[in-house]
């Protein structure tokens, strides 16, 4: 028998199986894929168009896995490529996919899920390769507990407010060049930020298996003393190390690690004054916390005259939403409230003269009395601790308003807060879903406007209306800091931009790289320079600038 013709009557050719009256012309659905795949991804990337750009992104990926898979279907059983070639070319690519997922892991993605690189698989984290030199030298002492007119001695400032109402920037001279660079070295990984008091900065970091409360000299950068703890957090979309910045007080340095455990420190010398485990005394086990709170604590503790105020969390029946500790001592004063931490810090405030704590909590903003922590009022702010969670600071404004905003599309809420201590009635203003996005980051006030991110976009909205004057210049997830009449804007990506705090318009001054790496870390001011830090490298500026008009 002809084999040629055998082949013929089967349908098979010598170079392996085909099937018989194959065409080119694939099925609708493998055109409909492809002709209408990358129209979406475009549409995708308009982040408009979305109530979070991360789920423009999502769109993307599985789009252009569906194109993908579509030609790879179209070329194994609808092209006329012999059998060997198109199992070879199959085999190839699958093997070259599993090879690369075999030897390298994703580091990280950006706040909208876009990966930020893939490294080797042996390769040990960047924190682990780090050292510990401790400054030698005898001269210099640390001292915070002498205070200074230019201390930022907690997270975002003086006031927990993302702003310096007495700065005054100079733009006279050299107002075209990059601020000087004082010094850069690499620091540890994690999100915390600098605190600065005296001449001295305080942050947290990750190195390895440990977590360190850390001290620099400001001026040189030189490492003074580390307290470290056994503790490490890590998650893929999260990176490793702690999130909190600690706070200052009265020579004394409060933080909150990753894993919910408060230290208190002598600040002259990092050691350990007194410390509290908080998953553990309210019944988290380290799988409960894991899940619940999938990104880390992240709270910066308060100080409120003699007490240290935290979100405490932990299992349902032994939760509590805040408890307050002699700041002295380490005792427990008052624990309040039953609802689970987000990963906002809690604000002090005084609204219809009545001295409380606001605190945005996983799914409400809650407001205690300062002195006995009585509940005073609360209201519904959704979010969960392991999704769309919550993150920013509630912002306090004048006449007893308080302004709330969120990603993941919950947008901004204006509350006006009105009545006595023993009937206080909480209004809302207005609720709109697409201003002030704020994801990983806060807003700030200057008179009757906020400027913030939103959704990785500056924003200018007038806060009594929630009318939007201006978004415009795509940042990243970022953070902003106001410096009197400026905005000073840190991107994602380490730049640093210099704007007018205009409610007229989108106004660059002055803009430059200054560090490398995702940036999700808070700056820090003290006097006349610039603090910076993300995951991986830390970095001083000066700062040109002039006297304010009170000295």
């Amino acid at each position: 028998m002809n084999p040629k013709n055998l082949s013929t009557e089967t349908g098979y050719e010598t170079g392996g199986p085909e099937f018989p009256n194959r065409s080119w012309l694939p099925p609708l659905w493998l055109i409909l894929v492809d002709l209408l795949g990358l129209p979406i991804i475009f549409w995708a990337l308009q982040t408009e168009y979305f109530s979070d750009a991360t789920i423009g992104n999502i769109v993307c990926w599985i789009t252009a896995f569906l194109i993908l898979v579509s030609l790879m279907v179209w070329f194994l059983f609808f092209s006329r490529f012999s059998c060997r070639t198109r199992t070879s070319l199959a085999a190839f690519i699958t093997t070259a996919i599993v090879l690369f997922f075999v030897l390298f892991r994703l580091e990280g993605t950006t706040g909208t899920l876009k990966p930020t690189a893939f490294v080797p698989r042996w390769r040990a984290p960047r924190d682990e390769h780090l050292g510990i030199n401790l400054a030698k030298s005898t001269e210099v002492v640390v001292d915070i507990k002498t205070s200074t007119p230019h201390d930022f001695p907690q997270f975002l400032g003086p006031e927990r407010s993302a702003s310096l109402d007495r700065f005054q920037l100079d733009f006279t001279s050299n107002s075209s060049n990059p601020w000087k660079e004082v010094w850069r070295q690499p620091i540890g990984g994690g999100w915390s930020g600098f605190a600065a008091v005296n001449g001295f900065a305080i942050t947290m970091e990750q190195r390895g298996a440990v977590e360190l409360v850390s001290c620099y000299e400001i001026a040189s950068g030189k490492l003074m003393w580390i307290h470290e703890t056994s503790a490490r957090h890590e998650t893929l979309l999260g990176g490793a190390g702690p999130r909190g910045t600690p706070t200052i007080d009265e020579g004394r340095v409060f933080a909150l690690g990753a894993t919910g455990v408060l230290r208190c420190l002598d600040g002259a010398t990092g050691k350990l004054i007194w410390q509290s485990d908080l998953a553990q005394r309210y019944g988290q086990t380290v799988e409960a916390e894991a899940a619940t709170i999938a990104w880390g604590r992240a709270s910066s503790p308060l100080i409120a005259d003699e007490l240290v105020i935290v979100p405490a969390g932990g299992t349902i029946g032994q939760r509590k939403s805040l408890v307050a500790f002699n700041k002295v001592t380490g005792d427990i004063q008052w624990e309040a409230g039953d609802y689970q931490v987000s990963y906002s810090s809690p604000v002090r405030a005084t609204l219809n003269g009545i001295d409380q704590i606001v605190t945005v909590m996983e799914d409400h903003v809650v407001s205690h009395a300062t002195q006995g922590g009585r509940s005073l009022w609360e209201h519904p702010w959704p979010g969960k601790s392991y999704a769309d969670a919550n993150v920013s600071q509630p912002i306090v404004l004048p006449d007893n308003h308080v302004f709330l905003s969120k990603g993941y599309g919950g947008g901004g809420e204006l509350l006006r807060i009105a009545g006595s201590m023993d009937a206080i009635q909480i209004e809302s203003i207005y609720h709109h879903h697409n201003i002030m996005r704020t994801k990983f980051t806060n807003a700030c006030s200057y008179g009757d406007f906020l400027y913030g991110l939103d959704d990785g976009i500056l924003s200018c909205v007038a806060w009594r209306t929630g009318e939007r004057n201006w978004k415009q210049g795509r940042y990243g997830h970022g953070q902003v800091l106001r410096l009197g009449t400026h905005l000073l804007v840190q991107s994602e990506s380490g730049e640093i931009v210099i704007l007018k705090a205009s409610s007229e318009k989108h106004e660059v001054l002055l803009r430059f790289h200054a560090l490398t790496g995702k940036t999700w870390n808070c700056p820090c001011v003290f006097g006349h320079l610039l603090l910076l830090r993300n995951g991986q490298e830390a970095a001083c500026f000066e700062i040109p600038s002039k006297p304010s008009s009170d000295g």
